[in-house]
């Protein structure tokens, strides 16, 4: 019997129900993220559509739900910081 081939317990339940619940409460924020990506994407030196997108994405790096998702929650984490450092110093990016 491989791994993959073990049943589930009970606790891998739990947790498989608690990703899928907390990806369902996060996922209203991705649309907007992903548009005002698409801005920044369009001209990245527009600092307001930087500003904006910083604002999202650190909405999501607060929402309590991520702490349940740890490895989207440290990529979240790293983005708001890269984001942070852009909206600080727009002269820096090229």
């Amino acid at each position: 019997m491989s791994v993959t081939d073990q049943p589930l317990t009970r606790n891998d339940e739990l947790r498989a129900e608690v990703r899928k619940s907390s990806l369902e409460e996060v996922r209203p924020t991705i649309a907007p993220i992903r548009l005002a990506l698409q801005a920044v994407a369009k001209n990245p030196s527009d600092v307001p559509n930087l500003a904006q997108l910083f604002d999202k994405v650190r909405a999501l790096a607060g929402n309590p739900s991520l702490t349940r998702l740890p490895t989207i929650s440290r990529v979240v984490s790293a983005f708001e910081h890269l984001l942070k450092q852009l909206v600080d110093k727009p002269e820096s990016i090229n």
